[in-house]
């Protein structure tokens, strides 16, 4: 039995699919709306577009910082305490480190990337 035979759906090009899969941008240079223009008016756009659209960025990055900080702080301080190897604190901040450049990617492909595409397709 295939899967043609669980699902009658399958195959069928009749569908809605998205005809452009979204992609992971890794800074905002690379949103389609910044393309062909100077740094200066990209970060024009992106200003503007969180003035206008994402007024909480400012909290959720103090908010990601303040909790960064706090594992790095007690993941020292346990591992001071407990005299555990050095090498755990360089691990710690490895951790921390990947921690917010993960939370930068979910920033630049989330909230800020919706923000930009509502300035530009009003601008429009």
């Amino acid at each position: 039995m295939g899967i043609a035979a669980l699902n009658p759906s399958y195959g069928d090009s009749s569908r809605n699919l998205p005809t452009v899969a979204r992609s992971m941008y890794f800074n905002i240079n690379q949103y389609p709306a910044m393309r062909d223009k100077s740094k200066g008016e990209q970060r024009n756009i992106v200003g503007t577009a969180l003035r206008k659209h994402d007024r909480w960025l400012n909290k959720r990055l103090l908010f990601a910082s303040c909790c960064l900080l706090g594992l790095v702080g007690g993941g020292v301080q346990l591992t001071q305490r407990y005299f555990a190897s050095a090498w755990v604190d360089w691990l710690i901040f490895v951790l921390a480190g990947l921690l917010f450049y993960a939370y930068i990617l979910w920033e630049i492909n989330g909230p800020v990337r919706r923000a930009v595409e509502k300035h530009v397709s009003e601008q429009r």
